[in-house]
């Protein structure tokens, strides 16, 4: 997160909602004093900081109703795996033999 939120920063990306006041005011160009200014980042990286752990809570969410059902469904002999994509393995394959590497693919 660390390195996502410098480069936002970096890029003075703000945060504009309808439903939040501070996206009004960081739109008023008579509010663009020094310290309205400040404010408005601190406002806005709280905003930013938010929104990363809901989509990190959803994430680890999604995923652990996803482990669920996987487990549930080998209990119930109905998971099989991601079955294997062998068309892709073959050109993955014919390419290898024609000299080329993994990172050239």
């Amino acid at each position: 997160m660390g390195r996502l939120k410098k480069i936002l920063s970096e890029k003075k990306l703000a945060v504009l909602s309808k439903e939040l006041p501070t996206s009004y005011m960081a739109l008023q160009p008579a509010n663009n004093t020094e310290f309205m200014t400040s404010v408005l980042q601190a406002i806005n990286s709280m905003v930013l900081d938010i929104l990363v752990d809901i989509a990190r809570k959803s994430y680890k969410d999604r995923r652990n109703r996803q482990m669920q059902g996987i487990a549930r469904a080998k209990v119930e002999s109905k998971y099989s795996g991601r079955r294997k994509d062998t068309e892709e393995r073959e050109i993955i394959t014919s390419i290898l033999k024609s000299v080329h590497s993994y990172s050239e693919i």
